[in-house]
């Protein structure tokens, strides 16, 4: 696997927390509060930002739309 193929792997595979909350449509601080319940963790921590697998952000999504769907008066 050369250079290029790992950066498009890395890059299709791996979110930032922007684009954790974008994916998701949650704020930093429902984010934050995810991370500390453990309902989804990133995979590395740089500084205080971290950076998180895109199939456990696919996997949030999913719950957190359930959640609105069955209970739409609940916070994200």
């Amino acid at each position: 696997m050369d250079r290029t193929e790992l950066v498009n792997l890395i890059l299709s595979n791996v979110m930032s927390p922007d684009d954790v909350r974008e994916e998701c449509k949650i704020s930093k601080q429902r984010l934050h509060d995810l991370n500390k319940a453990g309902r989804i963790a990133p995979i590395k921590l740089i500084g205080k930002a971290g950076l998180y697998l895109r199939q456990d952000v696919e996997r949030l999504r999913k719950e957190l739309e359930l959640n609105e769907k069955y209970k739409p008066n609940s916070l994200k």
